[in-house]
């Protein structure tokens, strides 16, 4: 909701999704961000694989991995907010760019 509150085209892919997905819904739209949310613990050692997917189908170079969610330590942004507007500098950085 934060990113897509700034201005940024999200597509959802939902919850608890298959990383193939991931790579099939890349592959179609070109993302400039991937990006996940953990709000369980129990989730986390998935990320692994999720990331490594696009590389199996050259497409790690086309995109930035983002990871957020309750279940993970203060990173780069306090908070979903800071996140969005983070997302938002490097989307326009991209674009600017091309």
């Amino acid at each position: 909701m934060s990113i897509r509150g700034i201005g940024c085209d999200v597509i959802d892919l939902g919850i608890d999704m298959p990383d193939d997905r991931f790579v099939e819904a890349g592959t179609k739209t070109e993302p400039d961000i991937v990006a996940l949310s953990a709000l369980l613990t129990a989730t986390m050692p998935s990320f692994k694989t999720v990331i490594a997917s696009p590389a199996k189908a050259d497409l790690r170079d086309s995109a930035t991995a983002r990871i957020g969610g309750a279940s993970f330590m203060r990173g780069y942004a306090g908070d979903a907010d800071e996140d969005a507007a983070l997302c938002r500098r490097l989307v326009d950085r991209l674009e600017s760019e091309r």
